[in-house]
């Protein structure tokens, strides 16, 4: 006498998965499928009913990435629920709604949650900012290590004054600019510059050195 079939489990969610429905499918064991479908993204997965009651299969198996962080707090961003949004990424990494310490909600991917690399809404970039600057002056900036895009000198604070075909140097310290002058010839303008940031920054430079 064949077995009647199963069908207490339909509606049930068991992990990631809802049953669906009972098929007339088997698998190679001969152990009838039921379509269910991923809570996750909400496409279909086909599992038997030992798969579902011992979590053999928890979703659509397109979720590697994904683990329960529920609650959990990366940085001040805590974790509340996975959203229905889809990733670009290549690992379709699921993405998180969250709320943040200063009250704000903002949504993230998984990864950049549990590898901090998102640790707030943003609210922490002014913080960031601030922390770079002392009486209005960034002493990691002063070293002309990085200059700007816009740059054609080379050299941070000179450039090239195509109306009166000069070169020009100036200075900015602690939110002020100085004006040094125009010069025919580049590495004039240059050196006045280089001088200019011996006088201006080497004291506040040392100073910050000493009292960090």
């Amino acid at each position: 006498m064949p077995r009647r079939p199963d069908l207490s489990l339909i509606g049930k969610i068991y992990n990631n998965l809802k049953v669906d429905i009972l098929t007339d499918k088997y698998n190679s064991y001969n152990r009838r499928l039921y379509e269910c479908t991923c809570l996750l993204c909400g496409k279909k997965r086909l599992a038997t009913k030992q798969n579902l009651q011992k979590g053999e299969i928890k979703d659509c198996g397109n979720h590697w990435s994904y683990n329960d962080i529920t609650n959990r707090r990366f940085g001040r961003l805590t974790a509340k629920y996975v959203t229905d949004k889809k990733s670009n990424t290549k690992n379709r990494c699921k993405i998180w709604h969250c709320k943040c310490k200063c009250g704000n909600e903002c949504d993230v991917l998984y990864n950049d949650l549990v590898s901090e690399n998102v640790k707030s809404c943003g609210c922490l970039q002014p913080d960031r900012v601030k922390e770079l600057y002392v009486d209005g002056t960034a002493p990691c900036k002063l070293d002309g290590s990085k200059i700007r895009s816009t740059n054609t000198s080379g050299i941070t604070g000179v450039w090239y004054d195509k109306s009166r075909y000069k070169w020009c140097a100036e200075i900015m310290f602690k939110k002020k600019k100085y004006y040094l002058g125009r010069y025919d010839k580049k590495e004039d303008a240059i050196t006045v510059r280089k001088i200019a940031e011996e006088k201006i920054f080497g004291g506040f430079l040392e100073w910050y050195k000493n009292n960090k």
